[in-house]
């Protein structure tokens, strides 16, 4: 189960940097645009003023996307210091268990293969985890 949790947390790492450095390099461009991508919002939303709730929904979805990103780099640490001490593995099985509610209430609200399979990958971290804890 250790090698198992050490395999699963990795992957978290790897998935939670990649998931990071997505949203920080789209945040960057965002700002780079100055205003651009609100400008393109008004092209897609007619209003006044709706450009820029767009550009604010856009904002809150990286910065949701950057939470995401740091939560699945915690798992990881967490789950690789469970691995090597046992005895720490509590704080593993929490951040498990709401990475797969989270996953869960995903797959919930879009019902599709990819969530469905987006799943995975937290339901072993979970059971790896509460194992490694038990053992």
């Amino acid at each position: 189960m250790k090698t198992g949790l050490k395999v699963v947390s990795m992957l978290e790492l790897i998935i939670g940097i990649v998931i990071l450095l997505f949203g920080l390099i789209n945040i960057v461009l965002f700002a780079a645009g100055d205003g651009a991508g609100v400008s393109v919002a008004v092209l897609f939303v007619a209003g006044d003023g709706a450009g820029a709730s767009v550009a604010g929904l856009l904002m809150l979805s990286l910065f949701l996307l950057i939470l995401n990103g740091i939560f699945d780099i915690i798992c990881g640490i967490l789950g690789l210091r469970a691995a090597n001490h046992p005895s720490k593995a509590a704080p593993a099985v929490i951040f498990g268990g709401i990475a797969l509610i989270l996953a869960v209430i995903s797959l919930i609200r879009n019902v599709s293969i990819a969530e469905a399979v987006s799943c995975i990958i937290p339901v072993l971290y979970f059971i790896f985890a509460l194992n490694v804890k038990k053992g």
